[in-house]
């Protein structure tokens, strides 16, 4: 009986535990998390670190393959994982599902990744020409980017919030120099380069588009700039005689090589024949460029255009960053001779006048000439000093001595604006007195003050006045005459001495059948006693003459070497002017050089003179 209850009570039990009972000790699937169940990820790509606890073993899903999960399966209990989202190359947002599961149970874990922002780098970068004195400029920079530079020692960056500000310092050196500047992105290859240039303070080129004045105005201005202190010199002259604007114009239009292009970059002029000015414009970079009308129209209004606005375009296009500048010329000499001098009436301030006015009028009205080189003032101002209207060699041309010595200095002055004051450089050929070098440089100075109307010299004299007498002139020249005695002079009609030939005087009595004969008359040969230092060799207005030299009898000069026509009124001997000479004539003519009968051949007799002082 009690082992069959015992029986009966087993069964009663094991039927109410099959009726939904758990086992005893069975654990609930479970996914538990204990970071956050929601990410927001970068753009660029980013990692970050879950927790979570797991009832058991667990098994992880995504709903898109740029998520990811490290490790993605693993057992029960507390767990670590890193969830890894891609970068996000688009510029669209994106939404993933990252799934645990265990068992019956499972987690998720949202994930959001908003859409890449470009790398933006954009630089307003351009190479550029630096002034030689320094400049500061600025360059746009739109980035979202850290930046970094590198520039030549020489050029300083700012980082500002536009972009970058630069200081380029002055080129001290004795040359140009060449930097590039880069603006780079450290975490990427994005870059912008650009390229400075600039020259030496001590650098200067200058052009001319003109002709004989602007030969004369030029040929010692190479000599003149080194004494103000330039090292780095290229001049350069397109030649052609009595050229205007109007044919300057023709030649640039169609490429003409119709030019002489002399260059000077060494203290001495070299030429090319056939040259074209576009081919001489584009040849360097350069500082200036100069106009100039032809002499005879520079005072005539209706000559100017259409020709100098097609000048002054074609000049920009090739050489965009250099400046322009005007050559106002002179008025002829009084007497001159000059075909086109009755355009103004034979008289002398009425062309001036009109040079001027077609400055003001017609240059002038262009806002691209920077400025005016007042040549014509300069030369106008020097006729009031006692030097008088002697500053050319045939009445337009300048002289060789004080004409070209006086322009050069007024280019140099009016182009680097620096004080002349101390400006040395004298041609070797001729001789000067300090009160001719003073009355030459105040003369300068006074056009560069006032370029538009005539100053007085304040070294007034009667020199110049065309029949004025040897002693006169000495006087204007601050010698007393009576401290001196006049030299004998035996002057040969139709003759002329040349030192490149032969030290005889060339004539019909020598054999000669030069059909120049008649345009000169020669005095006879002196050695270095009969013309001591000190003596002072006089000329009359309106006439010149050539100092020939020989170092011996029978040497010949070549065509450098012979001494040029000075028209200059007086000149002081002295080591300078006898040089490395030995013997010295006089060749004795009128300005031009015209042909003379017998009456101007008798005028050659009373224009010259030479005076030695007394007790030599």
């Amino acid at each position: 009986m009690m082992k069959r209850l015992f029986c009966f009570l087993s069964l009663f039990l094991a039927a109410a535990c099959g009726k939904g009972q758990e086992p005893a000790g069975k654990v609930e699937d479970s996914i538990v998390f204990s970071s956050a169940e929601s990410y927001s990820m970068a753009a660029k790509g980013e990692s970050v670190t879950i927790t979570f606890s797991s009832s058991g073993n667990w098994t992880s899903s995504v709903s898109a393959d740029w998520i990811s999960l490290t490790p993605a399966s693993g057992g029960a209990g507390r767990c670590e994982a890193i969830l890894r989202a891609s970068a996000n190359t688009s510029s669209e947002g994106r939404q993933a599902t990252l799934t645990i599961s265990t068992g019956s149970a499972s987690g998720a874990v949202s994930v959001s990744q908003d859409g890449s922002i470009p790398d933006i780098f954009e630089a307003d970068v351009h190479d550029r020409k630096a002034p030689s004195g320094g400049e500061s400029f600025s360059v746009a920079v739109n980035t979202n980017m850290e930046l970094s530079i590198e520039a030549p020692s020489w050029v300083s960056a700012t980082r500002s919030a536009e972009g970058y500000d630069f200081v380029v310092s002055s080129n001290e050196t004795s040359g140009s120099r060449t930097g590039t500047v880069t603006i780079s992105t450290p975490v990427s290859s994005k870059k912008a380069s650009f390229v400075i240039k600039q020259k030496s303070v001590y650098s200067l080129y200058i052009l001319a588009i003109g002709n004989s004045f602007s030969w004369d105005a030029m040929e010692y201005l190479y000599q003149i700039l080194r004494d103000l202190g330039y090292k780095d010199i290229f001049l350069g002259n397109l030649y052609i005689g009595g050229c205007t604007l109007q044919t300057h114009a023709g030649n640039l239009n169609n490429y003409s090589s119709a030019y002489e292009y002399r260059t000077n970059n060494s203290g001495s002029w070299s030429s090319k024949k056939d040259f074209a000015a576009n081919a001489a414009l584009r040849e360097r970079d350069w500082d200036f460029v100069s106009m100039q009308q032809a002499s005879g129209s520079s005072g005539m209004p209706d000559t100017y255009e259409p020709y100098l606005s097609t000048i002054i375009e074609k000049v920009k296009a090739y050489c965009p960053d250099a400046r322009l500048m005007w050559h106002m010329t002179w008025a002829y000499q009084g007497n001159s001779t000059h075909s086109e001098f009755s355009k103004y009436g034979k008289d002398q301030m009425t062309m001036y006048n009109a040079i001027v006015n077609c400055v003001k009028t017609k240059v002038l009205a262009h806002d691209e000439v920077s400025f005016v080189i007042p040549c014509g003032t300069a030369v106008q101002n020097m006729r009031t000093s006692f030097y008088g209207d002697n500053l050319t060699r045939d009445g337009y041309h300048m002289s060789y001595d004080v004409g070209r010595l006086l322009t050069g200095l007024m280019w140099a002055r009016q182009i680097t604006g620096k004080s002349i004051a101390d400006v040395s450089y004298k041609p070797s050929s001729y001789t000067y007195t300090d009160k001719l070098i003073s009355a030459i440089k105040e003369a300068v100075e006074s056009a560069y003050s006032t370029p538009y109307a005539v100053t007085q010299s304040s070294y007034p004299g009667t020199g110049g006045g065309g029949g004025n007498t040897p002693e006169e002139i000495m006087r204007s020249y601050g010698y007393d005459p009576t401290n001196y005695s006049a030299v004998t002079l035996q002057i040969a009609h139709n003759a002329y001495w040349n030192s490149t030939e032969k030290s005889t005087v060339i004539s019909a009595a020598t054999g000669s059948t030069a059909s120049n004969l008649n345009q000169f008359a020669a005095t006879q040969m002196f050695i270095k006693s009969e013309i001591p230092n000190g003596s002072l060799i006089v000329l009359k207005s309106g006439f010149q003459y050539r100092p020939e030299g020989w170092v011996s009898l029978t040497s010949k000069n070549n065509s450098s070497s012979r001494p040029g026509n000075t028209t200059t009124q007086l000149v002081e001997v002295n080591d300078t002017w006898w040089a490395s000479w030995n013997y010295r004539a006089f060749n004795l003519a009128k300005l031009g050089n015209p042909g003379l009968d017998a009456a101007g051949q008798a005028e050659l007799d009373s224009c010259f003179f030479i005076f030695v002082p007394k007790g030599k």
